[in-house]
């Protein structure tokens, strides 16, 4: 099964509860094949700029008081059988 980036995003927090989004992204960045840079893939964890625009952030993840993510309920539906993201 093909994953796509809520797949994968959802299947590391789901390993990594309360990780930090450098860490997500980096993952990220590491299962896509690319190189990491600053504000990679930010808006997975940003509230969208555009009306109409998917929010991903405070619906399928959500910032912990600690400032990691977790998901949420609508996020573990995204969980794969498919876990293959190693502890951090």
């Amino acid at each position: 099964m093909k994953m796509n980036n809520l797949n994968i995003i959802a299947n590391y927090l789901f390993s990594n509860p309360g990780a930090r989004y450098k860490q997500i992204t980096q993952h990220l960045c590491k299962q896509k094949s690319r190189e990491w840079g600053p504000g990679q893939y930010c808006r997975y964890f940003t509230d969208p700029i555009y009306k109409g625009d998917v929010r991903y952030a405070h619906r399928l993840w959500s910032k912990t008081s600690c400032g990691g993510w977790m998901l949420t309920l609508k996020g573990m539906c995204y969980v794969t059988g498919d876990i293959n993201a190693p502890a951090a």
